[in-house]
């Protein structure tokens, strides 16, 4: 790729060649060592600017956006961010690609995060994650930067990261909180761990728990076990979402993402970083109304219909009256419930 053309490239794909438009930054934007922060942004005004807050804080200095059907508002928002970069095509968000050798299908995001990114950061440190992801390192790393560097030290190239869902006490509070309000002030508590074990003879980790969503679940399933069966299907096994990511990756050292929750490699590090992923925020309505909508998620938004039959039916049930339940303040509190390891 020609760093120095200010225009579309393209990708290839199974579809064909899918051309790549520039939207605002340069492609030179993309040279230095500093690790970079690649997302893939749909409609999301309430999490880009916490978002953008967050990773800038964590030392971030360009970001790398991937623009899929945005507001207006929030194209003119992100274009005139001086630290983006941001791209976007024609191609639908959910747009199905092939198949991967397990049988999965993988759709256009898939491939955005696992190759795009290889094409874009090619010998590079780069952090890919979707834009409700806030990651947390180590307490003793104070940005990307220096642990990337503490990585380069140790010869590792990838690390594996947790999923930890974040929440309120009830589902009905978040309809009542102002966009103003940042995500961790929102929602200040999760389930402790672990979610999983990650041997270093395993592709994929075992799963162990999935956090307040297998919580929720369950509860649907116990009380409303018709209305469970329309979404999942009768006789279907639900099977418990992947509370695991290989987020963090030096590009071109012999290490390739899968769908984002595996690699090619199994990390050396599984528990290196955090991602509080949230999954609930203020106005968590109205994106579960679109992916329901738009069917982009896995098998047709599945889980997205399961919140919301959990917000009709139970809306202000005390989630935080499980034993599991923790409160954040910190990094190190992720450590004590056995989701990051002080590596």
């Amino acid at each position: 790729m020609d760093l120095d053309v200010p225009y579309a490239f393209t990708v290839t794909t199974p579809r064909g060649q899918v051309p790549i438009e520039l939207l605002c930054g340069t492609l030179k934007s993309l040279k230095g060592e500093d690790c970079k922060v690649f997302s893939v942004v749909g409609n999301e005004p309430y999490f880009v600017p916490h978002f953008l807050k967050h990773y800038r804080k964590l030392g971030a200095s360009r970001f790398i956006f991937y623009l899929d059907r945005p507001s207006e508002d929030l194209y003119q928002y992100v274009i005139n961010q001086p630290d983006v970069t941001a791209f976007t095509s024609k191609m639908s968000f959910g747009t199905v690609m092939g198949k991967y050798s397990n049988g999965a299908l993988f759709r256009w995001h898939h491939l955005l995060n696992d190759m795009l990114t290889e094409k874009l950061f090619s010998k590079k440190w780069a952090l890919s994650v979707d834009v409700d992801e806030f990651a947390v390192l180590p307490s003793r790393f104070s940005t990307l930067d220096h642990y990337c560097h503490h990585l380069d030290g140790l010869g590792v190239v990838h690390v594996g990261a947790p999923m930890i869902e974040f929440y309120s006490e009830t589902l009905a509070q978040l309809d009542h909180l102002d966009s103003s309000v940042d995500p961790f002030s929102a929602c200040q508590y999760f389930d402790c761990g672990p979610y999983y074990e990650w041997s270093p003879d395993q592709q994929s980790p075992k799963p162990i728990y999935a956090g307040i969503r297998q919580r929720l679940f369950e509860k649907v399933q116990s009380q409303y076990p018709e209305h469970f069966e329309q979404i999942v299907s009768a006789g279907y096994r639900y099977q418990p979402p992947k509370m695991w990511k290989v987020p963090l990756l030096k590009h071109g050292q012999g290490v390739k993402r899968i769908m984002k929750h595996e690699a090619t490699r199994p990390p050396y590090i599984p528990q290196g970083l955090a991602l509080v992923h949230f999954k609930f925020f203020p106005g968590f309505i109205h994106k579960i109304v679109d992916a329901i909508q738009q069917s982009q998620y896995y098998r047709n938004s599945m889980e997205y219909k399961l919140i919301h039959l959990a917000l009709q039916k139970f809306p202000d049930y005390c989630l935080t009256g499980d034993r599991r339940t923790c409160v954040y303040q910190g990094p190190d509190t992720l450590v004590e419930a056995r989701l990051l390891i002080n590596n």
